[in-house]
This record gives C-alpha cells, sequence and structure tokens, in this order.
C-alpha cells in the first residue's frame, strides 16, 4: 500500500507526501497531528472521505471525484473536466504519477477553458494541479 498524508486547506483537498492531518475528534484541537493514509480508492480523514481514482487511460472525471492519479507509463492520457457551469467551487486535482515521456493533458469541457487555455499539460512526474470552477470555466488554484 501507498502511504500518502492528506491535508485539508481553506481551498479544498492537497495532496503532498509531507503533510499531516490535524486530528481533532473532540473539536478541541490541541496542536497534535495524526499521519492520513491512503488506499486503493479513498482517503480517510476523521470521517471525511474524498475520492482516489487511478487512471492509465482517457478518463472523463465524475462529479464523484476530486483526486485523479494518472499513470501515462503505456502512452498519452486524457483527462476530460465536466462542465464547470453550474458546479462553482469545486475543485479537483490531477496529478501525473509516472515517470515516463508521456503527457497527461487536462482537458476543458467544450469551450470552457483552464486558465485561459483549452488545455492542459502535465510533463513531469508530481505535476498536480488543482483545479476549480468558477461557474462558466476552470482555473488553477
Amino acid at each position: 500500500m501507498t502511504v500518502k498524508k492528506l491535508y485539508l486547506g481553506s481551498v479544498g483537498p492537497y495532496l503532498f507526501d509531507d503533510a499531516y492531518l490535524i486530528d481533532d475528534p473532540d473539536d478541541d484541537w490541541d496542536g497534535e497531528y495524526q499521519r492520513g493514509i491512503t488506499t486503493d480508492s479513498e482517503i480517510k480523514a476523521a470521517g471525511l472521505i474524498i475520492s482516489v481514482t487511478s487512471i492509465t487511460a482517457d478518463y472523463t472525471v465524475l462529479d464523484t471525484d476530486a483526486i485523479i492519479l494518472a499513470n501515462a507509463t503505456a502512452g498519452q492520457i486524457t483527462v476530460t473536466l465536466p462542465t464547470a457551469v453550474g458546479i462553482e467551487g469545486r475543485v479537483y486535482m490531477i496529478k501525473k504519477t509516472d515517470t515516463s515521456s508521456y503527457k497527461v493533458i487536462i482537458e476543458g469541457n467544450g469551450t470552457e477553458t483552464i486558465n485561459d487555455e483549452y488545455n492542459q499539460e502535465l510533463l513531469f512526474e508530481g505535476d498536480a494541479p488543482q483545479l476549480f470552477s468558477d461557474g462558466a470555466n476552470w482555473h488553477f488554484v
């Protein structure tokens, strides 16, 4: 099993190799931290479950997705975002997890843009933009 930690920030979920969860079951935070551990399909943190989807081929993001781990070892992958319309504030994180020279391409839905471009390319292992909807288009956090 791969161990990752989850930091819950003010904008949305962030996946880092060196972040920690605040352990606060009694809602009286005392400064203690607890490591977060992933399974193959989800991250659990104090009762919160965030979907983690691993892909190796083209994929259309679902409204139930949150974190998408893209392994392009076998070839280029295109990840298509859902329409940004009607989901203002929705946040997704898409991460390239391999060291291959193949790209992970993130595309907007139809003519919707991502940071004013129709697509964004992840070229290197660890590239992991977090994207949010403004109700019309997608932007990097």
